[in-house]
């Protein structure tokens, strides 16, 4: 049976950005793809408390893939809501992460991380391992995007992005080091960016606070690769979803990330949150190039 490939960019969409998702404003709004800053909002957002996670949060995911007769798990993600810390390896010597806001016990920043690793299927159908490690630090008060810093190992090579957010000056600075090549020069771009803004993994909380109705389209900035996109969720009608971790009345959302606005190629994104108050991700489906790629989570810890 032949090998299907795809490129490492692919791979990446397929077992993380699945879960991309956005939201700013409650009125329908025309997506501006690759918008300047200028065109973006920089007032940051209005965040209800109290969030609908904290500290100690763990969620696992399995993800399935499917392509005509090939079907199979290729992947497992875990998703940390972790309490920020001093970053002592930031590029330009800041700590851009503190303990907690004066006087309040809250702290002043919040970590997410997401670990997405391959397994079985996936390891035979790309004849490539994947192991993607995502930190983002966003502040605690509006969740907007401080830094963050990505491994990715993808078979043989392994290699680090870290960004940083120059907030006073609208700039974000991205480094590319490659861990394999000791010898190698890291990689540094610039480009400029609103003042609040998300990532990819920050954008799932950010969803996560936001209250969804029926037919409410949401748009939020992302920053990835220096690069500034807008992208637009589409909420659906409540509905049961049942994964491992049991059966959820939950809302679908609609992630018009295609087509250029984020991801070059048509595509269709489905990502359904909980209708309770945790606002838990519990399913997200990805149909890409006459690809399925299915994630559904398995279990809730903290």
């Amino acid at each position: 049976m032949p090998r299907i490939r795809l490129s490492r960019r692919q791979v990446a969409v397929l077992v993380l950005s699945v879960f991309v998702v956005s939201c700013s404003s409650s009125r329908r709004q025309k997506v501006s793809v690759n918008p300047k800053p200028s065109e973006v909002a920089t007032a940051a957002p209005t965040i209800p408390k109290p969030l609908p996670f904290r500290p100690g949060e763990v969620l696992l995911y399995e993800v399935e893939f499917s392509k005509l007769i090939l079907s199979g798990t290729i992947g497992q993600i875990k998703l940390y809501v972790l309490p920020g810390q001093s970053d002592p390896r930031a590029s330009d010597g800041r700590e851009i992460r503190t303990a907690a806001v004066a006087g309040t016990g809250v702290p002043s920043d919040i970590e997410f991380k997401a670990e997405a690793s391959s397994k079985g299927f996936f390891t035979w159908l790309f004849g490539v391992k994947v192991n993607h490690v995502y930190d983002t630090l966003v502040s605690s008060q509006d969740l907007g995007l401080r830094s963050s810093v990505r491994t990715l190992e993808e078979g043989n090579a392994r290699r680090e992005q870290r960004a940083v957010m120059d907030l006073a000056n609208g700039v974000v600075t991205v480094t590319e080091t490659d861990l394999v090549n000791k010898s190698s020069v890291p990689k540094v771009k610039t480009g400029a960016s609103p003042r609040w803004v998300q990532d990819v993994l920050s954008a799932i909380y950010y969803l996560r606070s936001q209250p969804l109705k029926e037919e409410q389209v949401l748009t939020i900035p992302i920053s990835d690769q220096a690069q500034l996109y807008s992208i637009e969720v589409v909420a659906g009608k409540p509905e049961e979803v049942s994964v491992g971790a049991g059966k959820y009345s939950a809302t679908p959302v609609d992630v018009k990330m295609f087509d250029g606005r984020f991801v070059k190629r048509s595509g269709q994104l489905t990502v359904w949150l909980t209708d309770d108050p945790a606002r838990l991700p519990v399913k997200a489906k990805l149909k890409l190039s006459g690809v399925t790629v299915t994630i559904s989570l398995t279990a809730v810890k903290g």
